[in-house]
Formats: structure tokens, sequence, C-alpha cells
């Protein structure tokens, strides 16, 4: 199975309870497809789904992949900000 590739991706870090339940809250509010994968790429979640996202090794930074650029997506990276690993580069 080929691994999946995005227009868009960024390193994220969400973990504990309160940091996914905020992640998913701001995810949320975007009406574009965001997913969430495990470093192999093997396990692709829906990053808005709370349950999804409990499923990964949340002690690992993750993939955070979307399939859009422009700036819906600067306006979304900015949002979530605070879970972004180096800066999102």
């Amino acid at each position: 199975m080929e691994k999946p590739n995005y227009v868009t991706e960024c390193i994220v870090h969400v973990e504990g309870k309160d940091a996914v339940e905020e992640f998913v809250k701001l995810t949320s509010k975007f009406d574009f497809d965001v997913d969430i994968l495990d470093p192999t790429r093997h396990y692709v979640i829906d990053a808005k789904s709370i349950m999804g996202i409990f499923s990964l090794d949340l002690r690992k930074d993750l993939i955070l992949g979307i399939n859009l650029a422009g700036s819906a997506v600067d306006e979304f990276k900015e949002s979530i900000n605070k879970f972004i690993v180096n800066g999102g580069e």
C-alpha cells in the first residue's frame, strides 16, 4: 500500500486529554479535511476525531497532512501553532 503524500505537512505534538480536546476543537472549525499520521505513515486518522487521535501513540510527534495550500491553511496553522513542532517548516 502506498503511503499518503500531502500538499501541506507539518509535525505536531498533541499529548494528553486536554491537548487532544483543544486540538480537535480548533481543527473542527475548518471546512477542509485534516489528517494525522503516525511517524511511519501506516495509520491515517481524521484529525477531527478525538477517538482516532487517542488511538495513536501520543508520546511521539505526529504528521499533520492537508491536501490544500494557501491562506486557509496559513490561518489553520496559525490557530494550532502551539501544537506545531519547530515552526512547522
